[in-house]
């Protein structure tokens, strides 16, 4: 029996539910997303991730109505600023005028 594609299996996983487009919706960078699909048994590669989310244009990705320069913050790599490519968010917030949204952290009301 042959393997059916990731690429496939992941996109009928997510349009079948409501809580995991929700919990995707949520992810602030794409290593937490990476994180959530491994934990739901979607392990696809940052590659395939990209050329999914190049193709699909579902309401539900955490860059949906956010401008291309958010959405490639979004996949770059935190090492890919050297050590501290922590701030890459912060400085893009800052730099760029991109939202806030998915960058910093949220504050916790009392």
């Amino acid at each position: 029996m042959a393997m059916a594609d990731p690429l496939y299996f992941f996109g009928v996983t997510v349009a079948d539910s409501e809580a995991l487009q929700e919990a995707f919706r949520d992810c602030q960078n794409v290593a937490e997303m990476l994180d959530l699909m491994r934990c739901e048994g979607l392990d696809l590669s940052l590659e395939q991730l990209r050329t999914f989310a190049s193709r699909h244009d579902d309401p539900w990705w955490p860059w949906a109505g956010q401008s291309p320069a958010w959405k490639e913050a979004f996949f770059r790599p935190a090492s890919a600023a050297g050590p501290l490519g922590f701030l890459m968010p912060l400085i893009d917030v800052l730099a760029l005028g991109l939202p806030r949204r998915g960058f910093l952290p949220r504050r916790r009301l009392a």
